[in-house]
């Protein structure tokens, strides 16, 4: 078991490094091709076309993971009742999207991008991660995204050369999402033997009643984690907009490289073990919590110590004004770190769906009371500042929540270095 998860660990370091490298060779060269507007149109696109992949990812990489560690028996069921209801869900907004297209002129005047970018809403019927992470097994996710990314490097490097290119740029990048997704899919199927159980729809229309506190959580984070984004579009101009994604995708690829393969291996195990003792599992939370505390700490400092280099290595100095920008979402980026793992980890798994998404809720408001009285003004700056204080507000309350239940999840002396040296010593052999 020891060694199962060791490899798993570096199955998911390795996806992640990938992850990290395709980023790391191509923002350079598309930064430098397209500059800080054409990229921030880019990304006020994709952050668009965001919302409509929300709907059919609804929740089930939360969820989906939770019913098959606790019923494998019932996997034919729970796989293709889940894919059916995606599927309708991808119709339904498809032709809500054909509507947008053509009565909304950011995306009216660039049809064929938007078109482009809406290849990952198709992705998502194809992306059954949750089912690799209920059977921590991921060894084929590792050689799909491995692959599909070597290839789209390719092809950006060879045909990517002017700023009339965009569209293409978009297609290979969508294209690897879409064509990656589906390969995992079928081979998900033949590798665990899914049979084909026709599902109900009524029963698909019961997993979207029980899962939708969960999904509309994803939706509230969204509003204040991409949301601001769209509106610094609307109240400025695509080159603010370059400006911040750019520094936001720094903050991406160290949550990529960092936080991911650890959600991925924990959640499961940890989803397990919710299941059959709550006390232990918090115990296991309370141990690993300092180790989290000083992994952020760390981060931040470097951030703070390296973030001018970074950008400048990254996008050129076109982008210089990125650096400060990268300073003000590390703070954010801290709190996302605790949210994941106390939100994620501990308030889902402990079934308070409910009080989440109020929590969730309750930040939304903010953010957007925030974004619409103080944007324009500050342009990406204001953004970064309330993103990052969204962050940390929304972190702030689920602590104030557990502990209002009872539950401390920070002991000191778990902070003490032997005790965090055996504790990491301890994750590693188990």
């Amino acid at each position: 078991m020891a060694n199962k998860h060791i490899k798993n660990y570096f199955y998911i370091l390795f996806v992640q490094c990938g992850n990290y490298i395709f980023p790391l060779i191509t923002i350079p060269v598309v930064s430098r091709i397209f500059g800080p507007e054409l990229m921030g149109k880019y990304v006020l696109l994709t952050s668009i076309v965001g919302y409509f992949s929300l709907f059919v990812n609804y929740s089930f990489n939360y969820t989906g993971v939770r019913r098959i560690t606790r019923g494998f028996e019932r996997k034919n069921e729970i796989f293709y009742t889940i894919f059916f209801s995606q599927f309708i869900i991808a119709l339904v907004i498809s032709s809500f999207f054909l509507v947008c297209v053509y009565n909304i002129p950011l995306l009216s005047e660039n049809k064929l991008l938007s078109f482009i970018c809406f290849i990952s809403v198709f992705a998502c019927l194809g992306q059954q991660n949750w089912i690799f992470q209920a059977y921590s097994d991921f060894k084929l996710i590792t050689y799909i995204s491995v692959l599909t990314k070597i290839c789209a490097l390719i092809f950006i490097l060879i045909f990517v050369k002017h700023k009339d290119d965009m569209e293409l740029y978009a297609f290979i990048v969508q294209l690897s999402i879409f064509v990656g997704a589906f390969i995992g899919f079928i081979l998900s199927i033949l590798k665990y033997k899914i049979k084909w159980v026709p599902p109900e729809f009524s029963v698909c229309l019961q997993y979207l009643k029980d899962d939708f506190y969960i999904f509309i959580s994803s939706i509230l984070s969204n509003l204040y984690t991409t949301t601001g984004v769209v509106i610094l579009g609307m109240m400025t101009s695509n080159t603010e907009v370059g400006l911040y994604s750019s520094a936001q995708k720094i903050i991406d690829l160290m949550r990529n490289f960092s936080l991911l393969p650890l959600n991925m291996l924990i959640f499961p195990l940890l989803s397990a073990a919710f299941g059959h003792n709550k006390e232990i599992a918090l115990e296991h939370i309370r141990r690993v919590m300092p180790l989290f505390c000083v992994f952020c700490l760390l981060s931040a400092v470097f951030i703070f110590l390296f973030g001018d280099l970074i950008i400048l290595a990254f996008f050129g100095e076109q982008f210089s004004a990125s650096s400060l920008l990268l300073k003000i979402l590390s703070i954010g980026f801290v709190a996302v770190f605790f949210g994941v793992v106390i939100g994620g980890q501990v308030i889902l798994n402990l079934q308070f769906d409910k009080q989440f998404v109020i929590m969730q809720l309750i930040v939304a408001i903010v953010s957007l009371i925030l974004n619409f009285m103080i944007l324009p003004s500050g342009g990406a700056i204001t953004t970064a500042i309330i993103w990052s204080f969204s962050e940390v507000l929304m972190t702030g309350l689920q602590i104030i929540f557990l502990r209002m239940k009872g539950i401390n999840l920070f002991y000191i002396q778990y902070f003490k270095p032997k005790l965090l040296f055996k504790t990491a010593i301890g994750l590693i052999s188990k």
